[in-house]
């Protein structure tokens, strides 16, 4: 997670891209650079608040899971 645009750049030792970009509620985006990671932070952020949760693309099928919970656990 993050929570300033500056902080993409020091993520370039921990993943590689592409990037994915989400919100913290809704939204992602994959980032082929820098610079579109940088815009997507500010597109999702605006829009979704933060923290921006950021993680390395991985290729394969998406799965979607919607979850009801009553807030005891």
């Amino acid at each position: 997670m993050i929570f300033t645009p500056q902080e993409i750049n020091s993520l370039k030792n921990e993943f590689t891209y592409p990037l994915v970009i989400k919100g913290k509620y809704y939204d992602a985006s994959i980032a082929a650079t820098p610079e579109q990671a940088v815009n997507y932070f500010h597109k999702i952020s605006a829009k979704w608040g933060l923290p921006i949760i950021v993680q390395e693309f991985v290729s394969g099928n998406e799965v979607n899971v919607t979850a009801i919970g009553d807030g005891k656990g």
